[in-house]
This record gives C-alpha cells, sequence and structure tokens, in this order.
C-alpha cells in the first residue's frame, strides 16, 4: 500500500494561497492517476483527506487568521496514524473504483495490503 498524506480537502483557493492550493491539488492528481496505474496490480494507494490537523502549521495558521487556536477542536495527529494503521489492514477486496474483482481472480497479494 502506497500511502498520500498532506492533501487538502479544500474545493478552492483564497487570495494569496494558490500555489499552496496547486500543490495540494497536484499531489491528490498523483495519488489518483498512481492508483489507476498499480490498483490491477494489487497495489493500493490511499489518499489521506482529514482536514485541518492539530500541528503547528495549524497554529500559525489560527495566527495568521487573528482566531484563537483550538487544536482540540481539529484532528489529532494520533487519529490521522489510527486511519492509516486501519487502511492498512483491511483486505484488499474491491479496486478503486468499488468494484469487485474479476471471478477467480486472487487479489491478497502478499505485501500489497
Amino acid at each position: 500500500m502506497i500511502v498520500g498524506g498532506g492533501f487538502t480537502t479544500f474545493r478552492s483557493a483564497g487570495g494569496g494561497s494558490g500555489q499552496y492550493a496547486a500543490a495540494k491539488h497536484g499531489l491528490r492528481a498523483v495519488a489518483d492517476s498512481l492508483r489507476a496505474e498499480v490498483n490491477s496490480d494489487g497495489v493500493r494507494v490511499l489518499s489521506v483527506l482529514l482536514g485541518r490537523t492539530a500541528t503547528s502549521m495549524q497554529a500559525a495558521l489560527a495566527a495568521q487568521e487573528g482566531r484563537a487556536h483550538r487544536p482540540e477542536l481539529l484532528v489529532q495527529p494520533e487519529d490521522v496514524a489510527s486511519v492509516v494503521g486501519c487502511a492498512l489492514v483491511l483486505p484488499h477486496r474491491r479496486d478503486h473504483r468499488g468494484r469487485h474483482p474479476p471471478d477467480g481472480e486472487n487479489v491478497n497479494h502478499a505485501g500489497s495490503g
């Protein structure tokens, strides 16, 4: 399994964040393309899109936006680790489009999750 994180969940960028938004959307596009390329080989690609996570980056962003930083209201780093950990142990039953694999196809490849 290939895990990509740091992708953004927002759909549009505000003023002054165009380069940041482009980079995040580019990472998502690369993950989607990679998923389409390797899924038939039994390799899963996981894009983690959990939103704002309680990190120092979010503390700085809150200060820049002139609002109180409330990390207890954000996704916690250990939550991200838990989601990824759960995904790693899921059996590989469906391809990236949610379809069942063809009859007789063994999708439980060793090491691919």
